[in-house]
């Protein structure tokens, strides 16, 4: 990781229920990721969803 990337990311704390982190740690391994890569593979790919047309629409809120 070099400077610049660094400078992009953002840090924060995240409190969940034990139940659901048991289940992104399995969900990760099943899919050769760790949890906080997975956490992310799981964000971009629900935030900013393309819709049929082609365009970008929100995720649901």
């Amino acid at each position: 990781m070099n400077a610049e990337t660094k400078a992009e990311e953002i840090f924060f704390t995240l409190r969940m229920p034990q139940e659901l982190n048991e289940k992104l740690i399995a969900e990760a391994e099943a899919e050769r990721r760790s949890r906080q890569s997975h956490i992310i593979y799981l964000l971009e790919k629900n935030v900013g969803r393309e819709n049929g047309n082609g365009k970008k629409e929100e995720a649901k809120k």
